[in-house]
């Protein structure tokens, strides 16, 4: 694979170049591949930002809470699996995060109808 590489002129502050200098000689790295490395990592960061940045806009008008019939039909729905056990400590923390979300959205929850559905699953099958 031939990859094009851009040369570039940057400056760093001292006490940044020289930490930056002794983490790349510590792992082993030329200075040019550990800075390819810090930005890339960085750029990585910030590409969910507009995801975040989205969602953001959808609930500053749409609601995000759970209905609070539906967390309960979604608790004992798990009950009966194998790995919701009170014999194991998944299960544990399994049952106590169902818990917790029956807390955190209680019964004083609005109701929502079914007109707020934007889109039906068609692969959804009613049991």
């Amino acid at each position: 694979m031939i990859r094009t590489l851009e040369r570039i002129d940057v400056s760093i502050p001292n006490p940044i170049f020289k930490s930056a200098e002794q983490l790349a000689k510590r792992l082993g790295m030329s200075l040019s591949k550990f800075y390819t490395a810090a930005l890339a990592t960085y750029v990585e960061s910030h590409q969910g930002a507009d995801v975040t940045e989205r969602l953001n806009r959808i609930y500053e008008t749409e609601s995000s809470t759970l209905d609070h019939g539906l967390i309960k039909i979604q608790a004992a729905s798990l009950e009966g699996e194998t790995w919701w056990g009170t014999d194991n400590e998944h299960g544990a923390w399994l049952r106590l995060s169902g818990q917790r979300l029956e807390d955190a959205y209680g019964e004083d929850e609005p109701e929502y109808s079914l007109d707020l559905l934007k889109e039906v699953n068609p692969d959804y099958e009613a049991r």
